[in-house]
């Protein structure tokens, strides 16, 4: 009996060696030269003082090349395709190594700071793409994060009763054709 569980063995592992050594499959996928994949590095740091921002999740959304598109993510960026993320290092470097060749838009967040695209010039507006070659290393590419901030405190009635339930709202000066508005 143990005899021919053994050899059962061995026949499936001989069967197992030999399918394993044989010519790719048709579903295979073999890399060539015109299908290097490309990578993107760089640095995020904070704004305030350029000290190096630990745990931060970088994030690649893209598009292959040859698409059509506009250049922003909603705008030809693949939708149903998954993006990259990745986390800094304690010197606050990232590397997102294997990019098919095409565009991407990078975006960075961290716990206590501003969520931030690639290229970005102020907060809320949209970034900029970069475009990946075939072989090619993007560096250099550095984030700089604004820390984000906290409104508290307490709402009263006119007997210094806390009220619950009551809407708040932050709100900013600025200019509306040409009159000063909140």
């Amino acid at each position: 009996m143990r005899r021919a569980v053994l050899a059962m063995v061995v026949v499936a592992s001989l069967a197992a060696a030999q399918t394993s050594q044989g010519p790719p499959s048709a579903n295979a996928t073999v890399l060539g030269k015109s299908e290097a994949k490309g990578m993107i590095q760089g640095r995020v740091v904070r704004l305030d003082d350029g000290g190096a921002l630990k745990n931060a999740v970088v994030t690649a959304f893209g598009r292959e090349a040859g698409g059509g598109g506009t250049g922003r993510i909603g705008g030809g960026f693949r939708r149903g395709s998954r993006p990259l993320s990745v986390l800094t290092d304690a010197e606050g470097r990232f590397v997102m190594k294997d990019l098919t060749p095409g565009s991407y838009m990078l975006t960075v967040t961290r716990n206590g700071y501003l969520r931030q695209a690639y290229g970005q010039r102020a907060p809320g507006t949209r970034g900029r793409s970069i475009t990946v070659a075939a072989g090619q290393t993007v560096s250099d590419i550095l984030f700089r994060m604004a820390k984000a901030g906290v409104i508290s405190g307490r709402v009263v009635d006119e007997d210094g009763e806390a009220l619950s339930g009551v809407r708040m709202q932050a709100l900013r000066w600025g200019y509306r054709s040409g009159q000063r508005t909140l």
